[in-house]
Parts: C-alpha cells; structure tokens; sequence
C-alpha cells in the first residue's frame, strides 16, 4: 500500500499537533511543580527545623494553605486538610510563647503530640 502525499501531509499533522499538546501539558506540569516547589520549600525548610531543634512554631495563614491545597492532588485534599486541623489545634496546647524570640515554652505530652503532627504535615510539604 503506498501513501500519497495527502496521507503523509495529514498524518504529519496529525502528530505534529498531537506533539505539540504532549508538549503544552509536560511543560504546565513542569510549571506547577516550580510554583509548588517555590511555596514549600522555605516552609519544609522551617519545619524541619521546628520538628528537629524545637525552633518556632510556624503560623501559616489561610490563604497560604489555601493556595497549597491547590497543588495537592484532589484524592490527597481531605488528608491535606485534617492535617493542618491537628498541626493547628496541638499549637493550643503549648504554653508561653515569647514573641521576641518565637520559641514557645513545651510541656513534653504536648511537644510529642505537636511534632507527630508536624511529621504528618511534612509529607504533604516535600519538594518534588
């Protein structure tokens, strides 16, 4: 069977735009990830610190969480979203913040329970 030149001039397009969108989607990809990374990475970096040396505890506004819970994948939202609950509610069982340091003062229950939950938040805060 021979092609003719209308075959082949179709069948290139065909794959040349086919192409072109694999192309468009790897590169949004690549995109969404460097936009994710930019937002999480000082972020995994304070909250390493905070689960190893016992450092500031982090506040991180709503919208920021908002804005990361973009970049999760829809099945790993509800997780996401149960965690940042229990990282935010072990906060309120530390005792005496000093605001000029940001170091609060632990009761050790309460620091175990605060870095279980860190630890459990992280996963969702790893660089890609």
């Amino acid at each position: 069977m021979e092609l003719s030149s209308l075959d082949i001039t179709l069948w290139s397009s065909a794959f040349t735009a086919f192409g072109f969108l694999i192309g468009n989607r790897l590169a949004l990809g690549r995109d969404k990830r460097k936009e994710f990374n930019k937002i999480v990475n000082p972020l995994y970096v304070d909250m390493r610190n905070q689960i190893d040396h016992g450092s500031k505890f982090i506040e991180i506004k709503t919208d920021q969480w908002s804005v990361l819970e973009r970049y999760i994948p829809s099945y790993k939202r509800r997780r996401f979203r149960r965690c940042i609950k229990i990282y935010q509610d072990s906060k309120m069982g530390l005792s005496d913040y000093d605001p000029k340091t940001g170091i609060y003062t632990y009761d050790d229950l309460r620091l175990k329970a605060h870095i279980i939950a860190s630890k459990k938040l992280l996963k969702y805060l790893r660089p890609k």
